[in-house]
């Protein structure tokens, strides 16, 4: 003992580092009738909040099975949030198992190590315990640690809920290419028509709306969108507050229409189309797209669509295909790699989703 000394404490603590004994004061000892064994526990002195250990073992009766189980308790829908749990007590080996909603009706374990992570798809609180097993098959639960779930904080749009999309949403959004569905709605899930990616591919092309003409050329005919004007797609009229949009990405290779003088402004588009406007977009035209190309100078991928010498990434794309060309392009330029492992999936709907990270990627926005 030191007199006088600063404050100081000393604690004895078990695995779990829950003090089983303390004294506040330096200069008087900390008893400790301990009841079970104890292998690892510490004998720990604290002053002016610096501490010091020494290792104690107590033999005995062992002592019983405990699990203690941290993490944040608070995160974001769709990312992924790690916990961990301590063993102590009872006989090893210790198997550990979690659940992500302990407070459900039949809260569900899964086996894991001394970590785990959960990720949540819905807003709201949800409740965190650890289960351990050790070797002879005593079971103990952990204290549950409820988590606070909001969502992503994306600018002014509150439906996106991956935090992973957001950089590309804001990215086209900051860049005038889109504005939402809503004034505070992305609609992320929703599919992307003609007419909308006309209106996508215009604004990023010409960087931005306001930059979009009216009037012009296009194919080497005039067109002039308003009042009395002149549209050169019998289904999108002149006074139609999108027929700039296609005039201007059919003036510049984009798109010849689905026939001469029709432009179908209301399917669907596919994951095939969008590789073909997009990649004649970011080359210039379609004969800009080349049949084989790479490696290239940043990814170092290459491809050939050319049958006679066939390089090709995706296994549902053939030579054959339209849009092997296009979809093999933006894949050897990063701009889209597909869905999963080497498939493309181009019979797929295109999302508002999917349209973010193609346009940002395809045309470099600042994210």
């Amino acid at each position: 003992p030191v007199t006088p000394h600063p404050p100081a404490q000393w604690d004895l603590v078990t695995p779990l580092v829950v003090p089983a004994a303390t004294s506040s004061d330096a200069n008087a000892g900390v008893g400790w009738t301990p009841t079970t064994a104890c292998s690892s526990c510490q004998l720990r002195l604290t002053v002016n909040g610096v501490s010091v250990t020494l290792p104690v073992t107590v033999s005995g009766p062992p002592q019983p099975l405990a699990i203690l189980a941290q993490g944040p308790s608070a995160g974001q829908v769709n990312t992924s949030v790690s916990f961990s749990a301590t063993a102590a007590g009872g006989t090893s080996p210790y198997n550990y198992s979690w659940t992500c909603d302990s407070d459900a009706a039949n809260p569900v374990f899964t086996a894991g190590g001394a970590t785990f992570s959960c990720t949540w798809t819905t807003l709201g609180t949800h409740s965190v315990r650890a289960k351990v097993a050790d070797g002879p098959g005593t079971v103990a639960y952990s204290a549950a640690i409820p988590v606070s779930v909001t969502g992503v904080t994306c600018g002014v749009f509150t439906d996106i809920t991956d935090s992973s999309l957001c950089p590309f949403v804001l990215g086209i959004a900051n860049a005038g290419i889109t504005n939402g569905c809503t004034p505070t709605a992305y609609c992320p899930g929703d599919n992307v028509f003609r007419l909308q990616m006309s209106v996508f591919l215009a604004r990023a092309q010409s960087g931005g709306d306001s930059r979009v003409l009216s009037s012009g050329l296009a194919q080497g005919q005039s067109y002039n969108c308003g009042p009395g004007g002149i549209s050169l797609f019998s289904d999108v009229a002149p006074t139609s507050p999108f027929c700039r949009h296609v005039h201007s990405i059919y003036a510049t290779g984009v798109t010849t229409g689905t026939e001469p003088g029709k432009f179908s402004p209301d399917p669907l588009v596919s994951r095939a189309q969008m590789a073909m406007f997009v990649a004649r977009a970011m080359a210039g035209s379609d004969s800009a797209i080349p049949l084989a190309y790479g490696p290239d100078p940043t990814t170092g991928r290459s491809y050939s669509c050319d049958p006679a010498s066939p390089l090709l990434h995706f296994n549902d794309v053939a030579t054959g295909d339209q849009f092997c060309r296009h979809t093999h392009y933006l894949w050897a330029r990063d701009v889209n790699t597909g869905v999963s492992g080497n498939a493309y999936q181009p019979g797929l709907n295109v999302s508002r989703s999917d349209m973010a990270k193609f346009l940002a990627t395809g045309f470099k926005v600042a994210m």
